[in-house]
């Protein structure tokens, strides 16, 4: 027999959100890296917090050309223009059951023609948890952008 008390707590759970309809915390760095001959790698002072995950790349200067702190929220994509015709393309699609966060992201680069429609370079899900993550080899005029992510 269904009581009234279980009914009102099936409709509270019906009606309230659940944790992946909350929107996610995410912080992320357009950085650009490139080979200017220097003897010791070089790191902008925004770029100096995701070091660890720029160390192992090839350049070595790196300078942020963007660093913000955005909220995605679910299953809504959030386009952000980026350098050289990049336009980064997030959707928050939930969380995995080990609490992972997931981001489906896609980058497209716009064609020189306006006529023409821009061209997906980059399709991926990203799972954040407390680890950065990181797209590269998106080619700029003077080096490589690189985007690096990190769920708050």
């Amino acid at each position: 027999m269904v009581t009234a008390t279980g009914i009102c707590v099936f409709l509270v759970m019906l009606t309230s959100g659940a944790p992946d309809d909350a929107p996610l915390p995410l912080q992320y760095w357009a950085v650009e890296g490139t080979m200017e001959g220097r003897d010791a790698k070089s790191y902008d002072k925004e770029a100096q917090a995701i070091r660890d995950a720029l160390q192992d790349l090839r350049f070595d200067t790196f300078r942020t050309v963007q660093n913000s702190t955005i909220q995605l929220k679910p299953k809504q994509d959030l386009r952000i223009p980026l350098k050289d015709r990049y336009t980064l393309i997030l959707n928050y699609t939930g969380r995995e059951q080990d609490g992972r966060a997931r981001i489906a992201a896609t980058i497209e680069i716009a064609a020189k023609e306006s006529n023409t429609p821009p061209r997906k370079v980059v399709q991926t899900t990203l799972l954040l948890s407390k680890e950065k993550a990181r797209i590269g080899g998106l080619r700029t005029e003077k080096g490589e952008l690189v985007l690096v992510f990190a769920a708050q």
